[in-house]
């Protein structure tokens, strides 16, 4: 009785760990939205109205460069890495 109840605790133990691999990619390895967002054509301003300034509107520059893609493994850039601070100076002895 005891070994049965172990072996079924096992197995639901090691049955909840592992459900994460079931729901397939999560957090910043799913695909994301934004990645399919298309450029929309510039707003048409009916006739009559005067065309709104843009001359200080935000500009996005087009990334030429190929980024490899982050494995399923690598941290998402929104965990910041890990660092050990460096130990603080200790001060001159004064003569």
């Amino acid at each position: 009785m005891n070994l049965t109840r172990m072996i079924v605790l096992s197995a639901l133990l090691a049955a909840a760990s592992g459900c994460h691999y079931l729901r397939g990619k999560t957090g910043c390895h799913a695909d994301q939205e934004y990645r399919q967002a298309q450029q929309l054509p510039a707003l048409k301003v009916p006739a009559g109205l005067d065309a709104a300034n843009t001359t200080t509107a935000l500009v996005i520059p087009t990334v030429n460069s190929d980024i490899p893609p982050r494995g399923p493994r690598d941290a998402c850039l929104e965990d910041p890495p890990k660092y050990k601070p460096s130990t603080p100076n200790k001060p001159l002895p004064q003569s």
